[in-house]
């Protein structure tokens, strides 16, 4: 075994989930996660979170003891709403459609007594066309607006699910 003549800079412990050592991935490995001992022990902070996000776990896989997890929200209830809005395109548009089906439906009720008018011109005999298919529109959009608002309501929860930092301790007591 002439090639293993340094053993101890090729005798680091790797990350059980990278397989990397720290000086590979230049993070630091932690061994008092659960009682694993040795290589199977060993695991970088962040690859265990990755990892407990991913298999939506909380207990060691190989030993089977509970890792003391604490999830903790980046932001606020408002600032993640508009966190949210702000990054979310599909919220956005849906938001906009139901403001645009109220606005029209709101300016209806106000000029429906011009668009009823019996004698009218050609023009306005389109306009009061275009304005009732866009009131139709508009009381459509309506009528599934709760629905839409469920929908952009769990968009917000799932991406509220991933907006959280994760703190992780050790459950072994050293005793």
């Amino acid at each position: 075994m002439a090639g293993r003549s340094d053993k101890s800079e090729n005798d680091h412990l790797r990350c059980r989930i990278c397989l990397l050592s720290d000086r590979e991935s230049r993070k630091q490995i932690v061994n008092n996660i659960c009682s694993c001992k040795g290589a199977s022990g060993a695991v970088h902070i962040e690859c265990l979170e990755m990892w407990i996000e991913a298999s939506d776990r909380d207990s060691c896989e190989v030993c089977l003891q509970k890792i003391s997890i604490e999830r903790i929200p980046k932001y606020g209830i408002l600032k993640s709403i508009a966190i949210f809005f702000y990054s979310n395109r599909v919220s956005q548009l849906l938001v906009l459609v139901m403001l645009v089906s109220l606005t029209v439906y709101v300016l209806s009720i106000k000029y429906m007594d011009q668009l009823t008018v019996k004698h009218r011109s050609p023009e306005k005999k389109i306009f009061s066309f275009l304005a009732n298919f866009a009131i139709f529109g508009s009381v459509f959009v309506i009528s599934y607006s709760p629905l839409i608002c469920l929908y952009v309501w769990d968009l917000w929860k799932e991406w509220r699910k991933t907006q959280y930092q994760l703190r992780i301790s050790s459950a072994v007591s050293n005793v």
